[in-house]
């Protein structure tokens, strides 16, 4: 591998960011910084950077920066494997503490949020479907109008939630079955229950706040190539 203190290095890592990842030159030059400042910081003297260094230096990393620097170091080390083969060491995966809700669900918060429901409105939302088989001819008349323009309605792919305020939204089909199953598993839901509860069976919904956190969780450990644990 070519050694760290050659500009030419950080150059070439700085291009590859911006013509394979498509990052704006600005970032990508603050990413090759923090990379190269990792790499810089992290060596254990002739031994170079190894998996025991790197924890250490992220336990000294300002907590609000290290989300920032694993990112910009994690792209590194894959350049780094295209380019030279090189085998860096990575950081660990980000600990999941134990928040008493299982993976099924976290992916589902996570797939909603991604998919546009914002967690500002999952705290709104009611166990209260617009659909055809609650026998409500008011409700299969709404459901009938807005499956012709929504094809995701239409077949099913995509539920008719009421929120609190009786504002409706859609939710993805698997999203909305994750949630009762594990919030309702008995089914004595009132259509004033919060679809994703702060506990099972609770009339209280879960936090935004918690709801961010366990979806970013998610895409951490996602993206770390581990799976979630309950």
């Amino acid at each position: 591998m070519a050694p760290l203190s050659q500009p030419d290095v950080w150059i070439a890592f700085r291009e590859w960011l911006i013509e394979t990842r498509g990052l704006a030159p600005t970032t990508a030059r603050t990413s090759a910084c923090q990379a190269r400042r990792v790499l810089r910081e992290a060596s254990d003297g002739d031994d170079g950077v190894n998996a025991a260094s790197l924890q250490t230096w992220e336990k000294d990393c300002p907590s609000h920066h290290v989300r920032s620097y694993r990112a910009s170091f994690r792209r590194y080390r894959e350049y780094a494997q295209l380019k030279w083969g090189a085998d860096l060491p990575d950081f660990a995966p980000p600990r999941v503490p134990d928040e008493g809700v299982p993976d099924a669900v976290i992916e589902a918060i996570n797939i909603a949020i991604e998919a546009g429901v914002r967690a500002t409105l999952i705290v709104h939302l009611r166990h209260d479907l617009v659909s055809p088989a609650n026998g409500n001819e008011s409700d299969a008349a709404l459901h009938r109008a807005l499956g012709e323009g929504n094809p995701g309605v239409r077949d099913g792919s995509l539920r008719v939630v009421r929120c609190d305020d009786s504002t409706l939204a859609l939710v993805p089909a698997k999203v909305w079955d994750a949630w009762k199953t594990w919030a309702w598993p008995e089914g004595s839901t009132q259509s004033t229950s919060p679809a994703v509860p702060k506990a099972p069976g609770s009339y209280d919904p879960m936090p935004v706040a918690k709801l961010r956190r366990l979806a970013r969780r998610f895409r951490d450990q996602r993206h770390a190539g581990v799976l979630l644990r309950a």
